[in-house]
């Protein structure tokens, strides 16, 4: 009976898409049907190489790894683009790094397609870890088809892509799998030989799949944004945590979402590796969540003397420097020439209408319309932190002015929430905050005296060479950082239409040196954009 047994259990295996064998199989169900297990998830998510952070990360994960029996690491996607250390390197420094540090796995963002098939490659192929994403077919891809491997990684081999892995942690099987956002072909440019399908189907098949070779503990890699993850977790059966990463969302504890009696867990940990995740489960005897605790490690924390919590990683520390000496010429580089100072200067553009706001506005619209039709551009003052003076223009003076590096993301937004958005702007004209809002494609005057909400009046927006006044019903495309998009400065009537937003392959910075070296030589752009009306007597 018992030989048996043991051999229809064989067939069982070998049947299974993942090729168990029978000893393991047989570990594996025992172990995971008699022991609770206690695991650590680490994770980050768009860090888009943010080097200068990296150094601090690395000591809160090894402080975590040395306090954590059992841990793994997880990046959700967008490491690449953002910073000059991914112009320089393309993505190589921060992989040097994340090799160093030992992450378990990644699944793609839309910006690691922002560069060539080539570039992803080589990215790829030198990792240290496994990659997941079950919604993107390389196949017909010249330089990633030779990575790809579409079937359940057991075990995963480094430097490889599959839509799915088996971890195992203490005899028990963890599946990872990867999604990928399918607007990718409209935020980036993987080309047509990179095919991207359906993330919630093909995710529902690779559950399945693992659910049929007995993983009963899923975790799933995310890059489709903190709204649509919230959906799967309602919508998908058979998810334990969602790692996620896209909408850069700042989640401080676990977001729990109930899908019928079966709890799903999703963490994302905001931006450019300033915090570490960490997420503490429980899994019972059965494979089902019984104990959760989460937070998010803020890697530049102070003590009450002010000091670090953590200090920087030696190693991690020394090759950022190094890095830095490559960026440092980079920061040099001449990329135009203003004919005149061009006026960022605090005091005033929080309150008025300056020509450097309308270069920088007019470069936002430009570059959202390589890719789209797009109406209008905004800028918040605050975002702008510095004068560009007469004469040669470095990227370094640029950063200066832009030294956020924000993505550029386009809304639609209807005329009536358009009026909304410009009210507040000059709704703080008495002490001036950043709100004040620069534009390109639209006019408008406004009265300081009037009371908050009824300043704004003849909003008019440009339709070929003409300004027609703005109809409050229909809807417009704008430009906008994904600061304020997020809500940022007060703007909540951009976070409510956040969900039907569209982010482009380009930060702020980005798009205006590409403007500027267009232009060769900037002078003030046309002016009158926005009009102060004068006191009545």
């Amino acid at each position: 009976m018992m030989n048996f047994r043991k051999m229809l259990i064989g067939v069982i295996a070998t049947l299974s898409f993942s090729m168990l064998s029978t000893v393991e199989w047989e570990v594996a169900q025992s172990k995971e049907a008699t022991n609770q297990l206690d695991l650590t998830l680490l994770y980050t998510n768009d860090t888009h190489s943010h080097l200068e952070n990296i150094p601090f990360l690395h000591s809160a994960i090894k402080q975590v790894r040395q306090e954590s029996k059992h841990t793994l690491l997880f990046d959700a996607g967008d490491v690449f683009s953002g910073t000059l250390f991914f112009n320089q390197f393309l993505g190589q420094a921060d992989l040097a790094l994340m090799n160093r540090i030992g992450y378990d796995a990644m699944t793609f963002g839309n910006h690691e397609f922002d560069r060539t098939s080539a570039v992803l490659s080589q990215f790829v192929s030198r990792a240290k870890f496994p990659f997941v994403s079950a919604n993107i077919d390389f196949s017909h891809d010249p330089d990633l088809s030779g990575l790809y491997i579409n079937k359940i990684g057991n075990p995963a081999k480094d430097g490889m892509i599959y839509p799915a892995i088996i971890k195992q942690i203490d005899g028990h099987r963890i599946g990872i799998i990867g999604v990928t956002t399918e607007e990718t072909p409209f935020l980036s440019s993987p080309g047509k030989t990179i095919i991207f399908q359906n993330a919630k189907e093909k995710m529902e098949k690779m559950i399945q799949q693992l659910r049929k070779n007995g993983i009963n503990k899923i975790v799933v890699l995310s890059h489709l944004g903190f709204n649509e993850d919230k959906k799967l977790a309602k919508e998908v059966a058979g998810i334990d945590v969602i790692i996620g990463g896209h909408s850069h969302t700042k989640l401080d504890q676990p977001v729990v979402i109930m899908n019928g009696t079966t709890p799903t867990i999703i963490v994302q940990a905001n931006e450019y590796a300033k915090y570490l995740g960490e997420l503490n489960v429980v899994f019972d005897p059965n494979g089902k969540l019984d104990k959760w605790n989460g937070k998010l490690i803020d890697v530049h924390a102070k003590d009450k003397n002010g000091n670090d919590i953590y200090e920087p990683d030696q190693f991690a520390q020394q090759k950022v420097r190094e890095y830095s000496k490559s960026v440092q010429a980079l920061e040099t580089k001449i990329i135009g020439t203003s004919a005149e100072r061009l006026n960022g200067d605090r005091p005033d553009i929080r309150i008025r209408e300056t020509n450097l706001g309308d270069l920088i506005a007019d470069a936002l619209l430009n570059e959202a319309r390589k890719t789209d039709h797009v109406d209008i551009a905004f800028q918040n003052s605050g975002g702008i932190r510095a004068s560009l003076e007469k004469g040669p223009i470095s990227v370094g003076n640029l950063l200066n002015v832009l030294p956020f590096g924000d993505s550029l993301i386009v809304l639609p937004l209807t005329g009536y929430e358009i009026i909304s958005a410009l009210e507040h702007g000059v709704s703080a004209l008495e002490e001036p905050s950043g709100r004040f809002l620069q534009v390109s494609g639209i006019h408008f005057e406004f009265d300081p005296t009037k009371p908050i909400g009824k300043r704004v009046t003849n909003v008019k927006v440009k339709s070929d060479d003409s300004y027609n006044p703005i109809n409050p019903n229909r809807k417009y495309s704008v430009v906008m950082n994904k600061f304020m998009a997020d809500g940022g400065d007060g703007y909540t009537v951009f976070k409510e239409a956040e969900s039907q937003s569209k982010e482009l392959p380009m930060v702020d910075y980005e798009a205006v040196s590409s403007y500027i070296q267009k232009m060769k030589t900037v002078t003030s752009p046309e002016g009158g954009r926005i009009v102060q009306l004068p006191k009545k007597e």
